[in-house]
């Protein structure tokens, strides 16, 4: 077994398929990866593919930008010249990065009572 652990972002929204002789459900993403740095810096992009009920469940939460790490066996497909490189997930970790936008705050009465004295301060 080639096992690879990746920590990157998701490049596009992941999608639940159904596949093999059950239809058994799994869910599709791709993942990319920075390598090296500064002018040297690339990035290298993984299909990754995840079984069972548990990817089901995380699903709603792979969405594009999301920031986390995946372990599981490498795969290697060949396509019109190209190689592609990808993993079966046997773990996923969400490691937070992007909040969705929030709906604007009001400024509580500390925060206008606290802006109301900067206007008494002489210097």
């Amino acid at each position: 077994m080639k096992s690879i652990t990746i920590a990157g972002r998701l490049t596009k929204e992941s999608e639940i398929k159904k596949g093999g002789v059950d239809q058994t459900q799994f869910v599709t993403f791709a993942v990319a990866v920075d390598d090296g740095y500064g002018p040297n810096k690339t990035t290298m992009f993984f299909d990754c593919s995840y079984f069972g009920k548990r990817a089901v469940g995380v699903q709603p939460y792979l969405k594009k930008g999301t920031s986390l790490t995946v372990s599981g066996e490498l795969t290697q497909r060949d396509y019109n010249g190209k190689t592609y490189l990808g993993v079966r997930v046997n773990d996923l970790t969400l490691q937070g990065g992007k909040v969705a936008p929030s709906a604007p705050k009001t400024p509580s009465s500390t925060q206008v009572e606290l802006a109301d004295l900067d206007d008494e301060i002489p210097f």
